[in-house]
């Protein structure tokens, strides 16, 4: 009887002990708040901050990226990181934009950016949610606005990654190395 009891207690012990880890890794999983330093001003002369982004840089315009610029990188910046994403998605965050390894003292990007591997001289570009490298823009469904987040990163290294790399491989990569970041959101519907 003795060892009934023990097997119980181990059985509920390792039930629990299940639960807690999958509650805490997939219900409970961290924020990506350690991303959001604040400290740079990233803005666009296309759209303000909560504005809607003109269709120019949409799927129904001419599908370039929009003009962009930032402020505020500290001294120590290495490189810097920018991701466009939209949160609205019906199949969770999906990825418009992956660029890493930009110059610490670069401060603003042209619109129309090509869709090559590595542009501005050191800056890698990665794979967006559409499966190719390079800048596209929103185009969510009909009837329905989403909004578009633009992040900036200053970062106290470069990164190591291929181009092509998702935006899930450069947040693994980022990982404690974001000293700074601004944020920009537009909309479009």
């Amino acid at each position: 009887m003795q060892n009934r009891s023990f097997v119980i207690a181990g059985l509920g012990i390792a039930v629990s002990v299940i639960g807690t880890f999958l509650f805490l890794n997939f219900y409970a999983a961290p924020s990506e708040s350690w991303l959001l330093k604040g400290g740079m001003i990233l803005s666009s002369d296309a759209f303000a901050n909560g504005t809607a982004i003109p269709p120019e840089y949409t799927c129904n315009g001419s599908n370039i990226s929009p003009p962009l610029a930032w402020t505020g990188q500290p001294s120590s910046t290495v490189s810097l990181a920018l991701v466009m994403e939209d949160p609205d998605a019906q199949s969770g965050m999906f990825t418009h934009w992956v660029l890493f390894n930009m110059p610490p003292d670069l401060q603003s990007l042209s619109s129309g950016q090509p869709s090559d591997d590595t542009i501005q001289g050191t800056t890698i570009q990665g794979k967006n949610g559409f499966g190719v490298i390079g800048y596209k823009g929103p185009c969510p469904p009909a009837g329905s606005t989403h909004h578009y987040r633009i992040l900036v990163f200053a970062l106290n290294t470069s990164i190591n990654l291929s181009p092509g790399s998702t935006r899930a491989d450069l947040f693994r990569a980022i990982m404690g190395h974001v000293v700074a970041s601004g944020t920009l959101i537009g909309t479009y519907g």
